[in-house]
């Protein structure tokens, strides 16, 4: 750990926590032996939460023919894994809001960006194969996730950051491993830690601008995806570099080049009702 790792840390005194539902839901979700009933028993103590969730299930997004009324008919509809991933997205807006402490970064934005790369994690690991497209998801939402740590915990050091990135005309990532010698993958590893997330989505948040990562189809996926994300104007707040992807990307994907036409389409059908899940998980 970094001196001013340890430093922004010594500073979380109120850290961002699941409501005490989600937690019960990630254990529900994990074990075998649960049902649909044992998910809505648990969502009973929360209708709000419960509420929101079914917005969300019944939004565009998901574009379901019928309508769900019932998180017990949303199982049967989406599986265990959707339900959580977007129960998480719930909770993991009204843990950390709309508005932040730094005027200069554009938390509209990053959710925006947030959003669309779990779309793009989802549809590439769908693609590649072996990785679960919820798990995924859940890793493209909150990838960034550490951002939202330095925005609320070390606000100079996040407006310095972005001036770096604009008077240099840099990445977000190399300006703050300039100013706070470490980056917003390794926070965002360490409050999904706290969180109690599993060991796969705290590896893959942690290790998301890592090539030299052991998890090699998962840091790619998020390489690709954040190049995705530039070609379509959605790129996180203090990023200037250019949208570029590099072959070595490709290779660890396993994909040919007249694959990515099928591959945006895909994405594009999703981008177009994602703006709507942000709205809905934002509870607007």
């Amino acid at each position: 750990m970094t001196l001013q790792l340890r430093k922004i840390l010594e500073r979380v005194g109120d850290l961002p926590t699941l409501p005490q539902v989600m937690t019960r839901i990630l254990s529900i979700v994990e074990d075998p032996r649960s049902s649909a009933k044992d998910l809505e028993a648990i969502m009973a103590r929360d209708p709000a939460l419960t509420a929101r969730i079914l917005r969300l299930v019944n939004s565009a997004y998901y574009g379901v023919t019928q309508r769900v009324s019932s998180l017990s008919q949303a199982v049967v509809i989406l599986g265990f894994d959707t339900v959580r991933a977007v129960a998480l997205t719930v909770s993991v807006f009204d843990a950390f809001g709309s508005k932040g402490g730094v005027g200069e970064f554009d938390r509209v934005g990053f959710w925006r960006h947030s959003i669309g790369s779990a779309v793009i994690y989802q549809a590439l690991s769908a693609k590649v194969g072996g990785i679960d497209p919820e798990s995924a998801f859940i890793c493209g939402l909150l990838h960034d996730i550490g951002k939202l740590v330095l925005d609320r915990y070390a606000p100079n050091e996040l407006r310095a950051v972005l001036q770096r990135a604009e008077e240099r005309r840099c990445s977000f990532l190399d300006a703050e491993v300039d100013i706070v010698d470490t980056d917003h993958a390794h926070l965002g590893g360490w409050l999904l830690e706290k969180w109690r997330l599993s060991e796969d989505v705290v590896r893959w948040v942690s290790r998301h601008h890592s090539m030299q990562s052991e998890d090699g189809v998962r840091v790619a996926i998020s390489h690709f995806a954040d190049y995705l994300c530039k070609v379509k104007g959605i790129s996180a707040s203090g990023t200037h570099d250019e949208a570029h992807l590099d072959r070595a990307i490709w290779n660890r994907l396993g994909l040919q080049k007249q694959d990515l036409p099928t591959v945006i389409e895909g994405v594009n059908k999703e981008l177009a009702s994602a703006d709507e899940f942000l709205l809905v998980a934002a509870g607007k």
